[in-house]
């Protein structure tokens, strides 16, 4: 009896190196349909298995978020498991689909914020910030939505993020044109930060803002 798209990843063979998953997603490349499968195993208890299931979504995601958008909801749900490997996987298979899934996104947007805000795991926050933007990249009034929320993160932990946020910026204004004064200023409040990452990014962010 063939083995099941389940059966074929890293953790139910015993494993733990990436070839699995990695043969794995090749397969939902071309049979998308078996991703349906791998969306069950997303909330699985067992936390290995569900985090082979996150990473098949992510690689399956970075060359084909059309197929993976679909299971945008699923996603959400795992960002909520108890195992961080889990939670950030699935928080980057979102952020990959996000402007494709854009009305999941919108319902889950208090969740987003929530991690950006709250969560300790660097990653996952990262990813939820490129979910909103991405989400805020599909309408105008959308766009407005997604500064109002990134605005605030700018300074939370310290600024860390800030980088990530005005990276962002140029596409926001693309859609949302009022938005250029906002993010004029939050560029030039971040042109001389410590973090080189950070100036970089304000400053690429002013020079494309004009």
């Amino acid at each position: 009896m063939p083995m099941s798209i389940l059966e074929r990843l890293a953790s139910p063979q015993g494993l733990r190196t990436q070839e699995p998953n990695e043969e794995a997603a090749a397969l939902c490349l071309e049979s998308p349909e078996l991703l349906e499968e791998i969306a069950t195993g997303l909330a699985s208890r067992d936390a290995r298995l569900a985090g082979d299931c996150a990473e098949v979504m992510t690689k399956v995601g970075e060359r084909r978020p059309e197929v993976t958008a679909p299971y945008a909801e699923a996603l959400v749900l795992a960002l909520g498991h108890k195992n961080g490997r889990v939670r950030w996987e699935s928080a980057h298979a979102l952020a990959l689909v996000a402007d494709r899934a854009a009305k999941v996104v919108e319902a889950a947007l208090p969740t987003l914020e929530g991690l950006v805000c709250n969560h300790d795991g660097v990653i996952v926050r990262d990813y939820a910030i490129d979910s909103i933007a991405r989400w805020g990249t599909t309408a105008p009034a959308r766009a407005s939505r997604a500064w109002e929320i990134l605005r605030d993160a700018l300074t939370a932990w310290d600024g860390r993020h800030a980088h990530r946020i005005l990276g962002h910026g140029a596409a926001l204004v693309a859609l949302q044109p009022r938005l250029v004064g906002e993010l004029r200023d939050a560029a030039a409040s971040f042109v001389e930060d410590e973090r080189a990452g950070t100036r970089k990014a304000a400053k690429a962010l002013a020079k494309a803002l004009g």
